[in-house]
């Protein structure tokens, strides 16, 4: 019995190795195999159930239908892992994104194992990528992109602000590169406010997964398992955040390796080392750890009225139908950071990457790189005020400041003293609820840890603490800072005036007399008729067919003063093509449009003469 099963797991590797597979492993050991299928490659872990498959199918047909035993399956994926790791080529293997000579690709998981390359010249489809992927369970496919915008996903978004939307679509598109560190996306509002919807709709273009939204693990095994099956980490509904969770999110969003037993052995370590994109979203300001916090991006929502509200398998169908032109949109943002990154030079905050990404950026959004950092420092700012106000101590630390110092005294050392002293000052200060809650210090040593997180918080505020110690004792002094940490000034081009809210809790642009200071992007589509119908559609039926403009401000200004007559507010956020009509056309009849195009075929024939 035991050489029937040997003489199976022989002739398998045998069959295996002389099937032109690529046998090979990764710099950690990994065995893989790269296998062609239908025309096109497929890589495959041998120690996965899609290895055992594949192998027990080259037997099968081999021998005419028989079935290899389940050991022998073994024995032979064993000998074939050998192989990988002692005769087969050193590869690396990703999952989602790659990065290759200066190029970046993106695997769509699609049954044909199709990718996207973007590079400085701008982004393509790929039958065969020249990195090996792999793919993982639950991994949905991308669509194949097509030319058009970023701005084809804000009707589907419930923003506050343009400058929210710009950040937003900034966050989005620094997913796509394989190296991090990453900003943690953090979403709030209120009940009803679309935050969960809303990260579904951002995994859905940047890893899509038959499960989107997850909650938070219980530890950092489980979360190293969700970063290795997964490029994006969407975890909703978050409430509160340990201590221990908040510095893993802060490694994971920066590639700092974890490390943990492997399963079924004593000694030997499974490790992973890599950066992913993070997203959460809760109702209230969760993130009140310093460090986090300053790797993180906020964005809060308003609360959709109720009579505003829409079936979700509503939104998702039109959503699906504008999903291949927003990615493309996306990778024409990637492909400007490639082209222009390296020339950026300014004051990089404490995220430098993204700082430097979202600046270059920042032209196609329709906002100057230094209008991004502007606003990128005022969430920075925001976010450490949250870290502030879920401190105890935070507040009497500035009390202490404010009341021993004068206002011409500003760099002067206010208090210094051993920890134990600055422990009972602060107890004096407290009041009673304060000193019984179990966040309140009982020792100078977590005194110490607490101001230490808290310090580069509080310099943002204009407050710096100094650690130091002399022979006999450890002393922290307090002082007010000469630094001016303040960035008020609006961005240029984002006037306050420039968003006005409107009753059903979504913000659309204020058309101005021209239209053309819109700041948002142009659209790419070169006119209507070039966005492709859908499949129920009838062309002859469109009554925009063949009016667009043949330049991209010509034709921007027609369907702007278009959606003016017409009355239609959100016109400013939806790109010129067939997008744009589907949404008018929800709210007005084919005869209202041929109305309204007549009506500004008069008027411009009247200015014109």
């Amino acid at each position: 019995m035991n050489d029937k099963k040997q003489s199976q797991a022989t002739a398998m590797t045998e069959l295996a190795i002389n099937s032109g597979a690529v046998l090979f492993h990764t710099p950690e050991f990994k065995e893989y195999a790269a296998i062609r299928v239908n025309g096109h490659v497929e890589t495959l872990a041998l120690k996965g159930q899609a290895a055992r498959r594949w192998l027990a199918s080259l037997y099968r047909m081999q021998t005419g239908g028989q079935v290899p035993g389940s050991q022998a399956l073994q024995d032979a994926l064993t000998a074939l892992g050998g192989y990988a790791v002692h005769e087969g080529e050193e590869e690396d293997v990703y999952l989602r994104i790659a990065d290759h000579e200066g190029a970046i690709y993106i695997d769509l998981g699609d049954r044909d194992w199709r990718a996207v390359k973007v590079s400085a010249e701008g982004w393509e489809l790929l039958d065969l990528a020249p990195v090996y992927f792999r793919r993982m369970k639950g991994m949905l496919p991308l669509p194949a992109p097509r030319a058009g915008s970023v701005d084809a996903l804000a009707p589907f978004v419930n923003m506050e602000s343009v400058t929210d939307f710009r950040l937003l679509m900034t966050t989005l598109a620094t997913s796509f590169f394989p190296l991090g560190p990453f900003v943690v996306l953090v979403v709030t509002g209120e009940q009803g406010s679309a935050k969960s919807f809303l990260t579904r709709l951002l995994r859905d273009l940047i890893d899509p997964s038959s499960a989107p939204l997850r909650t938070l693990p219980r530890d950092e095994r489980d979360l190293m398992i969700s970063a290795m099956n997964g490029w994006v980490l969407n975890f909703d509904n978050v409430s509160h955040i340990r201590g221990w969770m908040s510095d893993a999110l802060c490694r994971l969003s920066s590639g700092t390796g974890f490390s943990t037993r492997e399963l079924y052995t004593d000694s030997e370590e499974a490790i992973f080392a890599a950066a992913r994109p993070i997203i959460l979203n809760g109702i209230s300001a969760f993130v009140t750890r310093g460090d986090l916090a300053d790797r993180s991006l906020t964005i809060t929502l308003p609360r959709v009225p109720d009579g505003k509200r829409r079936a979700d398998d509503d939104i998702l169908s039109e959503f699906a139908r504008a999903r291949p032109y927003i990615f493309g949109g996306v990778l024409d943002l990637v492909a400007e950071v490639l082209r222009s990154e390296r020339t950026v030079k300014i004051d990089y905050p404490r995220m430098a990457t993204f700082a430097r990404r979202g600046y270059a950026m920042a032209p196609l959004l329709g906002w100057t790189g230094d209008d991004f950092l502007i606003a990128y420092r005022d969430r920075m700012r925001d976010a450490g005020g949250d870290v502030l106000d879920s401190s105890l101590i935070a507040g009497l630390l500035i009390k202490l400041v404010e009341d021993h110092v004068e206002d011409h005294v500003e760099d002067h050392v206010t208090w210094k003293g051993a920890p134990t002293e600055l422990l009972s000052e602060l107890n004096k200060m407290a009041s009673s609820t304060m000193r019984e809650s179990k966040m309140w210090p009982k020792a100078a040593n977590a005194l110490s840890s607490e101001v230490k997180r808290l310090a580069p918080t509080l310099r943002t505020v204009g407050i710096d603490i100094e650690f130091g110690r002399t022979e006999r004792r450890r002393w922290i002094a307090i002082k007010r800072s000469t630094e001016n940490h303040r960035h008020d000034r609006q961005p240029s081009s984002v006037d306050t005036n420039e968003a006005e809210k409107h009753d059903d809790g979504m913000t659309s642009l204020t058309i101005p007399d021209d239209p053309m200071t819109i700041p948002l992007p142009v659209p790419e589509a070169e006119s209507v008729s070039d966005i492709p119908p859908d499949d129920d559609h009838d062309d002859h039926d469109d009554p925009l067919r063949g009016l667009s403009k043949d330049d991209h401000d010509g034709r921007r200004k027609y369907l702007i003063s278009l959606g003016e007559t017409m009355g239609f507010p959100n016109v400013g956020v939806i790109p010129a093509g067939r997008d744009w009509y589907a949404k008018a056309a929800q709210h007005f009849s084919d005869a209202d449009i041929a109305a309204a195009i007549e009506a500004l075929e008069r008027q411009t024939a009247g200015a014109t003469a």
